[in-house]
């Protein structure tokens, strides 16, 4: 009988890690999160960029945006504070505009935004 409560004790135990496995794609403990507040703007116009980076407290963040299919810098750079940041950017360049953020240090990149300008 010992061995029968034994060899069921243990299954339970691979059950219990899937729950926490699935939602890791969803919310990523660590990583940068960005987002534009803007979706269109007029040449110029200011376009918000605001995120979240667990982990990255006093980071310094790049933003850069691709460029015939380059990620290029963009002279804007700011710094996280509380697990957040936030800047803006300006350009002329019309279409659809794709920004990123880079940690400058780790150079952990941050999901892309596209804003169309024009």
């Amino acid at each position: 009988q010992p061995s029968d409560t034994g060899s069921s004790a243990p299954a339970p135990d691979p059950v219990e890690p899937s729950p926490g496995t699935e939602s890791t794609p969803e919310a990523p403990a660590e990583g940068i999160s960005l987002s534009a507040t803007q979706q269109s703007v007029s040449p110029m116009q200011q376009i918000d960029l605001t995120g979240t980076y667990q982990g990255g407290e006093g980071a310094i963040l790049q933003v850069q945006r691709l460029e015939n299919g380059a990620w290029s810098d963009f002279p804007v750079t700011m710094s996280v504070s509380g697990g957040t940041f936030a800047t803006y950017v300006q350009t002329s360049r019309t279409g659809p505009n794709k920004f990123r953020v880079v940690d400058t240090d780790t150079q952990v990149t941050s999901n892309e935004v596209t804003v169309t300008v024009g």
